[in-house]
């Protein structure tokens, strides 16, 4: 029963570090929406620079972090399905919930 109870808490554990990196890559995602409105704004000699920014921003940066979110999500689905399967246990034929 020690090994359940410390399968649940590493469980849950990754479940709050996943779902930590999540608020993270948003936070990044809205950082880098508001530098491509500023972005947006350049003028002059900055306009091509600005460009390029945008450019990174909008076809690797935005898109590798909402990899990074979907990725977590797929993380969290797991070990939630694991936590769930950790709360049966086979008794005498039976399945027990676990608590």
């Amino acid at each position: 029963m020690n090994d359940v109870a410390s399968e649940r808490e590493w469980l849950e554990y990754r479940i709050r570090c996943n779902e930590s990196y999540i608020r993270e890559y948003e936070k990044l995602i809205e950082s880098a929406e508001r530098q491509i409105e500023q972005e947006h704004q350049a003028r002059g000699k900055d306009t091509k620079v600005a460009k390029e920014r945008i450019e990174h921003l909008t076809k690797s940066f935005i898109p590798w972090q909402q990899d990074g979110i979907q990725d977590s999500r797929e993380c969290i689905e797991r070990y939630r399905a694991r936590l769930d399967a950790l709360n049966f246990v086979e008794k005498d034929g039976q399945l027990e919930l676990v608590f």
